[in-house]
């Protein structure tokens, strides 16, 4: 009798074994093929710097996706995944399933979102919007532009126009000085290229004073037609050793000093005293008044020929250009009255 009931025990235990080994591999095999995402639905989420497998199991926990975070973890080893967990956002879809998120993130394949820094935008305004997105690392944050460009490590001193104004593809925890930089090297490009194709006997001594002539146009034309005219007048006065008298660079000039400008100029505002009041100082100004687009560049690099020195807005977002001070005055009468 002694034997049997130790049989039966063994046997007990023995059945108790197998049948819990085979609900465990059920319930594995459950969770390998069961969605962690709810249908019609995604979810962002973003992986911290240098955080591990326990990490992500967790949040995916805490979130409420996981009903096994070790079956998770162990997944992620056997597989090799926990090795090669790769930081920023990710957005699971809708029916993926624990590997399908381990993949993903152990090959990096993160959410790219986009920027946008518009053409005559200033330096401060570009700024201002990487400064507001909470998704971006800001390493620059609360800089004066001088320091920036030194931690930036770029030969200038003054940040304005140096940036190309386009949409750009970031993902969290991107730092602002990726950014930049990438917009730093597109401005460089487009510049070298504009200049090594730029026309004959332009008064531009270097790419930077073409870069702060192609400011003022961005600034000055509304419409596409006229950067070119807009870019000769600039060269003829350039040549002529007459103050370019462009109004943007006169608000550039307010807002530099603080000085909040509401249309339209007023006459004192001319006589502010700063290098970049152009009614006041002849050439250029000592930086570019805002990022140009890359027409605009093109523009200062191939202006159009013709005699016209003058030109003032119709009101309708054209200009009426003039050759001699006697037609100006006449087009103002007619446009500004």
């Amino acid at each position: 009798m002694k034997h049997s009931s130790a049989f039966l025990v063994s046997f007990a235990f023995f059945l108790l074994f197998i049948i819990s080994g085979t609900l465990l591999v059920v319930d594995w095999i459950r969770f390998l093929n069961t969605p962690l995402i709810p249908k019609n639905t995604h979810i962002d989420y973003i992986l911290p710097t240098g955080a591990s497998v326990r990490v992500l199991s967790n949040d995916l926990d805490h979130l409420g996706l996981l009903n096994h975070p070790k079956y998770f973890e162990v997944l992620a080893y056997l597989k090799g995944y926990a090795r090669h967990l790769h930081a920023g956002e990710y957005r699971f879809e809708s029916g993926e399933t624990a590997e399908d998120i381990l993949k993903q993130i152990s090959e990096g394949r993160v959410l790219w979102r986009k920027i946008t820094f518009i053409e005559g935008w200033t330096f401060s305004q570009m700024m201002s919007l990487i400064d507001s997105n909470p998704l971006i690392v800001h390493d620059l944050g609360g800089l004066p532009p001088t320091m920036m460009m030194l931690n930036l490590k770029l030969p200038y001193i003054q940040p304005e126009g140096l940036f190309f104004p386009d949409t750009y593809r970031y993902t969290a925890g991107m730092s602002d000085k990726s950014i930049l930089l990438q917009a730093y090297q597109i401005q460089q490009k487009h510049l070298s290229h504009e200049w090594e194709n730029r026309a004959k006997n332009l008064p531009y001594q270097t790419p930077y004073e073409a870069l702060i002539a192609a400011s003022i146009i961005e600034k000055e034309a509304h419409i596409e037609s006229e950067r070119a005219e807009i870019a000769g007048v600039i060269v003829r006065r350039l040549e002529k050793k007459m103050p370019l008298q462009m109004d943007p660079t006169v608000i550039y000039a307010m807002e530099e000093k603080g000085e909040d400008f509401k249309p339209p100029l007023r006459r004192e505002s001319l006589k502010i005293d700063s290098l970049y009041n152009t009614y006041l100082y002849t050439g250029l100004p000592p930086t570019p008044i805002c990022m140009p687009s890359l027409a605009s560049l093109h523009a200062a690099l191939h202006p159009s020929s013709g005699d016209a020195l003058y030109f003032v807005a119709r009101g309708n977002g054209t200009h009426q250009f003039s050759a001699t001070f006697q037609e100006h005055k006449a087009a103002i009468q007619k446009y500004e009255h």
